[in-house]
């Protein structure tokens, strides 16, 4: 019998001995999958963020004809609008718009194939990143020999744009009754495409508040006939009409931590902790009224945009970091009003929940607050209605439901035979030493 107990106290030790190894291999296990699989997640994560992000693909045309038909005959060589354009600096990233060319023409002698006018697009929306490409198809038979290189190149621009405007009182280049007629040059162009910069729009249209230019036109420079195929603008800022619209609640922000301006200091921080600006709407203005000291011809205030982890701005440079000054759109003696447009142009989209202060500074003038104002905002914004967010530095690893509910099960499993075996171990040794007493 003694003998027989002892055998069982034997098995059962090298039962508790395997169950022991099995579970530290088990979880060793565990430990090296998570590891394998963080670090290709990383990785994963890494090639994401390094890898650039496609174009989709362009859709062919359905446009079978351009000129009549004396004249498709002799441009049959270039009826076909897939230009190779790999050498022109053209930016893919971001918002891109892409105009109905359907009502095109066939232009001649300095005329015009396309206009965009501003009720189908606000110029406004353009950025300091956009380029305006246009498609097109021209009557080679009519370039003129000296307009072609040795390779029979294209030599000058047989496309210009023209920004034009009908009462534009702020550029220099505006007639007495406020006109322009810009004329740009591309900074690149073939036989089938043009590309024009948004640094030359600026030169020709002498400023770069584009919030007056009332039409976009294609017209030719009198090299051969043309017709406008494609019209393509990118990295442009959201329609106003995709903005949240307004409620028409306004609202005023606390000052009384406001300190006053003498010279360029900031005067008040405004948090997202205290404001949401996701509250903005398209019709939303703020209004910053103070009293002056002295006479400024320029805006006496300063308004900065602040964020340190952006991922929504195509201006965040720095690993997301975000610091832009907005213009007022208008200011006199007493106020500053900004817009909502203004911010937008300055912070590079209408996202603005990430977006972490507003920063209130003098430019240079002495003056003191005596109020700031949002007008129509929304009653609740986009960050009320998410989630707390964690930071990096908090260190947390979020594992699925699933996965927790399984590794616990496993652990109590795996507790409750080591306890039974120990409990019976225990008793078994306790009966053999009361055998050995007797």
């Amino acid at each position: 019998m003694k003998r027989d107990l002892r055998r069982l106290a034997a098995a059962l030790t090298a039962a508790f001995l395997m169950f022991s190894v099995s579970g530290m291999r088990f979880y060793a296990d565990e430990e090296t999958q998570s590891a394998e699989l963080a670090e290709n997640t990383a990785d994963s994560e890494q090639t994401a963020e390094t890898s650039p992000a496609l174009p989709p693909p362009s859709e062919p045309s359905e446009e079978t004809e351009i000129f009549s038909d004396a004249e498709s005959e002799s441009i049959s060589a270039n009826s076909d609008t897939e230009a190779d354009v790999s050498n022109n600096p053209i930016t893919t990233s971001g918002t891109d718009f892409t105009a109905d060319v359907s009502s095109a023409v066939i232009s001649k002698s300095w005329g015009q194939s396309f206009v965009l006018l501003k009720e189908d697009f606000a110029a406004d929306r353009i950025t300091e990143n956009s380029q305006v490409i246009i498609d097109y198809a021209i009557n080679s038979a009519e370039i003129p020999a000296d307009k072609l290189d040795a390779n029979g190149e294209l030599i000058e621009s047989p496309v210009e744009l023209i920004v034009q405007s009908w009462s534009e009182p702020n550029s220099p280049v505006s007639n007495a009754s406020g006109s322009i007629w810009a004329r740009v040059a591309p900074v690149s162009f073939t036989k089938k495409q043009a590309v024009f910069n948004y640094s030359d729009m600026i030169a020709a249209y002498g400023t770069n508040d584009f919030s007056n230019v009332d039409a976009l036109n294609v017209g030719d420079t009198d090299i051969a006939s043309m017709k406008c195929r494609g019209f393509t603008i990118t990295n442009v800022l959201p329609p106003s009409d995709t903005y949240s619209a307004g409620s028409g609640i306004n609202e005023l922000i606390d000052i009384s931590q406001a300190v006053p301006s003498n010279g360029y200091n900031e005067v008040l921080r405004l948090s997202a902790k205290d404001f949401d600006f996701t509250r903005i709407t398209a019709e939303t203005k703020l209004i910053v009224r103070y009293n002056m000291s002295q006479y400024s011809s320029s805006c006496p205030v300063a308004l900065l945009i602040e964020s340190e982890k952006n991922t929504t701005s195509p201006k965040a440079v720095n690993s997301g970091k975000f610091n832009v000054n907005i213009l007022a759109d208008s200011f006199n003696t007493q106020e500053a009003v900004f817009s909502c447009q203004g911010i937008v142009r300055a912070y590079g989209t209408g996202d603005f929940s990430q977006i972490d202060t507003l920063v209130f500074a003098g430019s240079g003038t002495n003056f003191v607050v005596t109020s700031i104002e949002f007008s129509d905002l929304l009653s609740e914004g986009l960050r009320s209605k998410l989630p707390d967010s964690r930071g990096e530095d908090d260190d947390i690893t979020d594992t699925p439901s699933g996965e927790t509910e399984y590794d616990m099960t496993n652990m109590m499993i795996i507790s409750s035979i080591v306890v039974v075996i120990f409990g019976t171990l225990a008793a078994i040794i306790i009966i053999i030493k009361n055998k050995d007493k007797k």
